[in-house]
């Protein structure tokens, strides 16, 4: 059906997919069981190609469906998420908008929300002069930003809050497999309730 359009560009690529599933919940709460009657079908869809010596891609993805524990009453959540990424050589940049409704715009809605995800980075590779025995197969900084605005018809928690929060991080591999990283998250909460959580953050990442 595309192919005659993909024919105009080089590497270029369409990729879709769909999935259909047992309902998922809107939030992690206790309690809550999968029992079956409910499904969530989710949906994306891609379009990249060769630009400016990189490759450009943008995409789209939709999730809807029952929330589990929740089936008989007709909550509904919806996920619409618009996305796009560029890399040309060792940077890239991505970038995300997402838009949640957990009654499809009734007015039982418990949590809506909408957001925004923006991130760059740029990998240095081993220099030929490092010496053999310092371990280094590449290392990526990056910075994040990300940010959502809540709206919610009944106070459900204090900790549902409004945000933005930027983060630097580093990204060191050792070698392929092996990978260190550590970031810090300044968290600016956008309403008066005042929770300190900024973070920092390690992990490491190892094959087995």
């Amino acid at each position: 059906l595309f192919q005659g359009l993909l024919n105009q560009f080089q590497n270029s690529i369409l990729t879709y997919n769909v999935i259909l599933a047992n309902g998922d919940p809107f939030l992690n709460r206790s309690g809550d069981t999968d029992t079956n009657s409910g499904k969530t079908i989710m949906g994306r869809l891609s379009y990249g190609l060769d630009f400016l010596g990189g490759f450009l891609e943008a995409g789209g993805s939709i999730s809807h469906g029952a929330r589990i524990g929740v089936e008989s009453s007709g909550l509904k959540s919806t996920f619409v998420t618009v996305d796009g990424r560029y890399e040309r050589g060792p940077m890239g940049i991505r970038l995300e908008w997402q838009k949640a409704d957990e009654d499809g715009g009734g007015d039982t809605s418990q949590v809506d929300f909408e957001g925004i995800f923006v991130e760059a980075f740029y990998e240095f590779s081993r220099p030929y002069w490092l010496p053999e025995f310092i371990p280094l197969h590449s290392i990526t900084p990056y910075y994040r930003y990300d940010t959502r605005d809540f709206v919610a018809t009944s106070d459900m928690s204090q900790f549902i809050i409004d945000i933005d929060r930027h983060t630097v991080a580093l990204r060191y591999i050792t070698s392929p497999g092996n990978i260190v990283k550590a970031e810090y998250q300044f968290n600016e909460e956008k309403k008066s309730r005042t929770i300190d959580n900024d973070l920092f953050l390690m992990s490491y990442v190892r094959p087995f």
